[in-house]
């Protein structure tokens, strides 16, 4: 990878060549900012996890949110103190090692588990919210309409990231605001026609609402917001990286944040005054426009639900393969992932492995009848548990990479330690008791994961591999470190 200047900018096309073969300087703000914020999916969200959340903190949901999005505003600070410095295509992997190999090594695992593990579950929503809108429609659908569905958006969202990433991040952005558009609409509706009971003294006094529910929900709203760091991996691509990445993951988490909260609140509002459980709720959206007398609205919400998780499915494919490039080139993945696409500069070959995997895995739960919603909560909490603990080493490598170089601050020392205090409680809470099935089965996959990722991490130390050396060696900086 070519240096980038100090400030940030894109120096001239005669000073930046091109050594990745990606397109530099072909996104800016927005295409970051919208790969952050379709990363995230506020609209499959909304669709999808708000009810999960009820379901576990009640009365304390809309809390949740808030601390979780307060707990990640701090992650992108600690974060930003990297991509302020430092680009690359690996995302956050490649960034934190150059605080340390091991925590580069660490990070990595995490970050491939996620991106791998959570990317069949997006258009195996894709499949499951269409098949449920055909059936709303009074269509016969079933198993196979929900497989081929899923193979179709896997095979159309590979088809736009091979050819056009920055085209790619501004459609999704596109359709995430349309469908936010259609959603705020429905929140206008239940909010007017229950006015005077926003006032909610009920989840305001936090009825009903334990730690441990609390520590739960986190797990759910680390899904939400899981992938907003996201932007990272177009470092190689980005006009103004070391400026305008840390920006964009600021920005996404603020305005995710406060819409999830807002949203939780009125919903949990208008369910209980329309006698309906939010927690219940399979399709809350579809359930709380009929009780107010706007289902028709749901039909114009649903698809836009079904197209922003094809956009997701874009945003999965973009990182994660460029994730895998960078793995291989730095010697830490299959060499044949990092080739890159002459034609339309992607890495063809990385975005064809991670769909092919999408298609397997969707093969394998169509045929055992295990594509189904328990299918996503069981991967998705699964998910959360893996993005959490980058999340978590974010902080810790902030804290010794700025402390080694002399530009730790009193502020950034504690912000660092309450994100890092923050997560290993919420590990410790959803962990001790250990919840029931399925609960458990994801705790045991998790650390588990954990074990492999600190042997490996000893592996490489004992055997003096080269990965060690070489992790991260593709991040490029141009701002005075201070070693």
């Amino acid at each position: 990878m070519t240096t980038l200047d100090v400030e940030g900018t894109k120096p001239s096309s005669a000073d930046r060549p091109g050594e990745t073969g990606l397109r530099a300087g072909s996104v800016g703000f927005l295409g970051l900012l919208a790969q952050s914020v379709a990363g995230i999916g506020p609209s499959v969200a909304i669709a999808l996890i708000l009810g999960l959340v009820a379901a576990t903190s009640g009365n304390g949901a809309w809390l949740v949110w808030l601390i979780s999005a307060a707990v990640l505003v701090c992650v992108a600070l600690c974060i930003a103190q990297f991509s302020g410095r430092f680009a690359s295509s690996g995302g956050l992997y490649a960034l934190l090692s150059r605080a340390s190999p091991v925590m580069g090594v660490l990070t990595a695992w995490a970050a491939v588990l996620f991106s791998l593990g959570s990317a069949p579950i997006l258009p195996l929503s894709f499949g499951l919210f269409l098949t449920d809108y055909l059936r709303t429609l009074g269509l016969d659908a079933g198993q196979g309409v929900t497989w081929a569905a899923a193979v179709i958006c896997v095979l159309a969202a590979a088809w736009l990231t091979l050819r056009d990433v920055a085209g790619s991040a501004i459609v999704m952005f596109v359709v995430e605001v349309l469908s936010v558009v259609a959603m705020l609409i429905i929140l206008l509706v239940v909010a007017l026609k229950n006015f005077t009971a926003l006032a909610d003294p009920v989840q305001f006094t936090l009825q009903g609402v334990s730690f441990s529910s609390v520590a739960q929900g986190v797990a759910f709203t680390l899904l939400a917001f899981a992938a907003f760091e996201s932007a990272l991996f177009l470092g190689a691509e980005a006009k103004n990286p070391l400026k305008q990445t840390g920006q964009a993951l600021l920005w996404s988490v603020l305005i995710c944040g406060l819409m999830f909260a807002v949203f939780t609140w009125v919903f949990t509002v208008g369910f209980r005054n329309a006698g309906l459980d939010f927690a219940s709720s399979e399709n809350p959206l579809h359930e709380i426009a009929a009780a107010y007398d706007v289902e028709w609205l749901s039909l114009f919400v649903m698809p836009g639900v079904i197209v922003a998780l094809f956009g997701v499915t874009i945003a999965n494919l973009n990182f994660a393969s460029r994730l895998l490039m960078t793995l291989s080139r730095e010697k830490c993945a299959p060499a044949f992932l990092a080739g890159v696409s002459k034609v339309h500069q992607t890495p063809a070959p990385a975005i064809r492995v991670v769909a092919g995997l999408d298609i397997v895995v969707l093969s394998i739960l169509g045929l055992t009848g295990l594509a189904t919603m328990d299918t996503y909560g069981f991967l998705g909490a699964l998910s959360g548990y893996w993005v959490g603990s980058t999340y978590v080493l974010s902080a810790i490598a902030m804290l010794y990479y700025l402390g080694r170089i002399g530009r730790l601050n009193l502020p950034l020392a504690v912000m660092g330690a309450a994100v890092a205090l923050a997560f290993l409680w919420f590990f410790f809470n959803s962990s001790f008791p250990l919840p029931p099935s399925p609960g458990g089965i994801i705790l045991a996959i998790f650390y588990g994961s954990v074990v492999m990722a600190v042997l490996h991490v000893i592996w490489l130390k004992l055997s003096g591999s080269s990965v060690l050396a070489t992790i991260g060696s593709t991040a490029s900086g141009g701002l005075p470190t201070g070693d």
